[in-house]
């Protein structure tokens, strides 16, 4: 498990400080949306900072979109030996499940998080129908944090339904774990050390748990009877077979393997829980991705916005160049000699607050006829609002929407 889960962390490390950051970025904070550095120095000058966040708009378009038309499970009578009564009975089934565990939410949140970071989780648990009953349902649940999800990245199929693992991660307090697990292992401080395959599952804030599921193969010869039945090859049974059903005969034999489901709850150094046998072909952990990108055999997953972030910060500098030009109008000081103001100081140094209809001076006698004249204000360079609008352009181009798919009239 320990391996596993180091061999997803170094593979996919960059791609989900990628991904949080795509998050951080729809929040819309200045911390956000600022380049560091940027930041830093218009902080340290007493400059202003504004930050308008236009991204959602875009993502929220989409999202609005998979809303209108939301993917549905059809069942569909194949081959010769499906029956179409059957595949309603099923159809019927699986709209319980869909309808029981309230699936429109679930997709609809897991596409969101496509969206905003690039990829999403989902799964199916069984549950007890009531606490009385021995009965199960499935049920389709959402993972909340698609990022405490990790899998088997040699597997092949887009959908990862083909993977040989998958964790889901959890981080409880020790006192948490303690009570839910009293027997259980907790390393003491600096038993494991940095650089170990145990590091990290214990820490001052909590203890890691990992629900692990994985997959066991098992090698068996199958055999073809003459009635269509398909079984192991189990020569006793065969023998017996034959000799109940005169006629029945062995029409072909070959080597499968046949996969079992498993999973257990660990922490970095034991099974705490299990394992337990889920009665299945895949691993019920669903796993949907926004644009994958693959480079030089490496995996990389993209949202929605992930190439307009640096047009997002020219946004809000050109802004905040804007504003800040506007601002400074009021703020153009007055000049004269200083006899001009000897008089009224305490009113001459607050002008610039507002509020005052009249201020009286004092006239210079050397420089007769003259009065303290306020200098021209800064002017708005009229290139930052074409600088703004273009920006914006370029904003709807990197996500291919235009005004009229943003609602707004445009010139058709």
């Amino acid at each position: 498990m320990r391996e596993n889960d180091q061999e997803f962390e170094s593979a996919m490390h960059d791609s989900d400080a990628q991904g949080i950051a795509d998050l951080e970025m729809l929040l819309g904070t200045t911390e956000s949306q600022w380049d560091k550095d940027v930041l830093a120095l218009r902080r340290a000058l007493k400059r202003p900072v504004l930050t308008q966040n236009i991204l959602p708009q875009f993502n929220k378009q989409v999202k609005n979109e998979q809303r209108k038309s939301r993917p549905a499970v059809k069942a569909i009578p194949v081959d010769d030996q499906a029956d179409p009564k059957t595949a309603n009975i099923v159809a019927g089934l699986v709209r319980n499940v869909w309808y029981q565990s309230q699936a429109d939410a679930v997709h609809d949140a897991a596409f969101d998080s496509v969206v905003d970071c690039g990829r999403a989780a989902w799964r199916i648990e069984p549950v007890y129908a009531d606490p009385m009953s021995f009965d199960q349902e499935l049920r389709i649940r959402s993972i909340a944090n698609p990022f405490s999800v990790r899998w088997d990245l040699g597997g092949k199929l887009f959908d990862t339904s083909d993977k040989k693992w998958c964790h889901v991660e959890d981080v409880l307090t020790k006192k948490e774990f303690e009570a839910r697990y009293p027997k259980a292992t907790i390393p003491s401080d600096g038993a494991v050390g940095e650089g170990t395959s145990e590091a990290g599952w214990f820490t001052d804030k909590g203890v890691r748990l990992i629900e692990r599921w994985y997959t066991e193969e098992e090698a068996v010869k199958i055999v073809l009877l003459s009635d269509g039945q398909v079984i192991k090859k189990d020569e006793r049974r065969i023998e017996k077979l034959l000799r109940l059903f005169k006629g029945l005969k062995v029409v072909n034999e070959r080597e499968t393997r046949l996969t079992s489901i498993r999973s257990c709850i660990c922490s970095g150094a034991e099974i705490l829980e299990g394992p337990f046998e889920f009665p299945g072909e895949h691993i019920p952990v669903m796993i949907a991705f926004g644009e994958v990108l693959n480079i030089k055999g490496k995996r990389h997953l993209k949202s929605l916005h992930r190439d307009a972030i640096q047009t997002m910060q020219i946004h809000n500098y050109l802004l905040t160049s804007m504003v800040e030009a506007f601002a400074l109008q009021p703020n153009v000081p007055f000049i004269g000699t200083h006899k001009m103001f000897e008089k009224n100081t305490d009113e001459w140094d607050q002008i610039n607050l507002g509020g005052k209809s009249r201020i009286a001076y004092e006239p210079d006698p050397i420089v007769p006829g003259q009065k303290p004249e306020r200098q021209m204000p800064a002017q708005v360079p009229p290139q930052l609002l074409a600088m703004i609008e273009q920006n914006m352009r370029n904003m709807r181009a990197v996500f291919g929407m235009y005004e009229s798919d943003l609602g707004m009239r445009s010139n058709e």
